[in-house]
């Protein structure tokens, strides 16, 4: 009875352990794709395939990385909801955050259940995908463009990137195949990310201009106000002082 029950208690421990190796492994797994990059690549795929997805169909292969379904953070990222500046909510649980990163955080703590441990992690594409492009700040694809010696990395790139695109698809002699690689591919040129970083600098420096003139608005407004409420003041310490005189 005893060798019973020890053989019970052993099988349970096992159990446990095995589940916390895999609860480990599957968080480990996360933690190495970083769930920024994974958005910024899905925002790429999803500007450069989905209008052929939504045409042709089914033309990528079912285990192919770049369809957005098979990525880790997949279901995560359908219920990511962006309402606006700083206005975020979980349409799983209904809760909102001011933050990506805030509810980035909660899913992984509330919704751990649904990152697919199995599935591709769509950052590791920002290679070939420069997902510095789909950055808010340009900054960041500045960076990119000072980091790798143009032409020659942009053409081992593109030639990356044309090939995962022909492997991906169902069938690669299609009159669409050519027109997919440029779509997905056709950024990795020195003229595109030039283009491109000109383009963004000019759209951050709009809103600079504009956040300056609000904050001299605003400034300008608050002088005001300051200026009429000591006017006020010393008007009423006027009139009390007349009132004693009187």
């Amino acid at each position: 009875m005893r060798g019973f029950a020890f053989d019970v208690l052993m099988s349970s421990l096992l159990s446990v352990f095995l589940l916390l190796s895999a609860t480990l492994a599957s968080a480990t797994t996360a933690n190495r794709c970083s769930r920024l990059h994974s958005r910024q690549a899905r925002a790429a795929l999803q500007d450069s395939i989905q209008g052929f997805l939504d045409t042709h169909g089914e033309i990528l292969t079912s285990p192919c990385p770049l369809r957005v379904e098979n990525s880790m953070y997949h279901d995560h990222e359908v219920s990511f909801v962006e309402e606006g500046h700083k206005r975020f909510h979980c349409d799983l649980c209904g809760k909102k955050f001011t933050s990506a990163q805030f509810l980035d955080g909660h899913m992984e703590r509330k919704h751990a259940n649904l990152t697919n441990a199995a599935g591709s992690c769509l950052g590791d594409l920002c290679d070939i995908l420069v997902c510095e492009r789909f950055a808010t700040d340009p900054r960041e694809l500045h960076q990119y463009t000072q980091r790798i010696s143009f032409a020659t990395e942009l053409e081992q790139l593109s030639a990356i990137c044309s090939q995962q695109v022909m492997q991906c698809l169902v069938d690669p002699s299609a009159p669409y195949a050519l027109e997919i690689v440029e779509a997905t591919c056709g950024h990795l040129s020195v003229e595109y990310l030039s283009r491109s970083l000109s383009q963004r600098v000019g759209e951050f420096a709009s809103w600079a201009l504009c956040s300056l003139a609000l904050a001299w608005y605003a400034l300008r407004f608050a002088l005001a106000a300051s200026s009429r409420v000591t006017e006020w003041f010393s008007q009423s310490q006027q009139r009390q002082f007349a009132k004693k005189a009187s």
